[in-house]
């Protein structure tokens, strides 16, 4: 389950299912750092969503250039 932390009181629960293969790593990974798979799970996502809020940004940034001048 993925629960960010969204305040004090809020918690909102999101079930993954990741492919077999993605989730193999994870538990590989996981057993080699001594981290939980929900952290890193938690890490990942929250690095996507990031990713994905920059780039939003940088195309919103690009329709606004294109906007017409008026003389």
């Amino acid at each position: 389950m993925y629960s960010p932390r969204v305040g004090a009181g809020h918690t909102v629960l999101m079930s993954v299912q990741l492919p077999q293969g993605a989730a193999q790593r994870i538990t590989t990974y996981a057993d080699l750092t001594g981290q939980s798979r929900n952290d890193l799970v938690i890490g990942l996502l929250e690095m996507g969503l990031l990713m994905y809020l920059k780039a939003e940004n940088a195309f919103l940034e690009a329709i606004r250039s294109l906007k017409p001048r008026v003389p």
